[in-house]
């Protein structure tokens, strides 16, 4: 099904489409593959919507590293190592680099110095702010930094070649 294509988090949704149906009606059997197939059609556009936040979240990981350090570093206070920047935006870590996320009185400041700093498009600032539950209108009026990342810890076990994280330049 893959090819020689490079294996990227949007990997998963189309290969859950193509296996998960035909185990839908099997929800004694393989609980969670039934499970996992009508969650599939049920929340489809709440999946979509974790999706495109997690390509915009990948799209940086893969081609701003730079960037997004350069953004660690200005709001840590101080040099963030490969070690630390990973721990923060792939593994979700806990500690100091959640508050990088800033969940706090600042949080509009510093998002939009991200925002700024890896050039994010109007585009892409839609995408986060888009949640499907909404009532009158699904678009927030802003979003939180730690949704760009938040749906990445799983991507260790996306691995072509040799690299389990998919890390520019190693």
């Amino acid at each position: 099904m893959l090819g020689d294509r490079p294996i990227t988090p949007d990997v998963y949704r189309p290969l859950g489409d193509a296996v998960l149906p035909k185990w839908a009606k099997w929800t004694k059997w393989t609980y969670f593959l039934g499970h996992a197939a009508r969650k599939l059609t049920d929340d489809r556009e709440e999946l979509e919507a974790d999706i495109a936040r997690a390509r915009i979240g990948w799209r940086i990981w893969t081609e701003q590293l730079e960037d997004l350090r350069t953004f660690a570093t200005k709001v840590a206070n101080h040099p963030v190592d490969d070690e630390q920047l990973e721990s923060w935006w792939i593994d979700d870590a806990r500690g100091e680099s959640a508050g990088w996320d800033a969940y706090s009185v600042h949080e509009k400041k510093i998002t939009g110095q991200f925002q700024r700093l890896l050039r994010l498009s109007d585009e892409d600032d839609r995408t986060l702010r888009y949640h499907p539950y909404g009532r009158n209108d699904p678009y927030l009026d802003g979003w939180h930094l730690g949704w760009l990342h938040s749906n990445l810890t799983w991507t260790g076990d996306l691995s072509s070649s040799g690299d389990p994280r998919g890390r520019p330049g190693r």
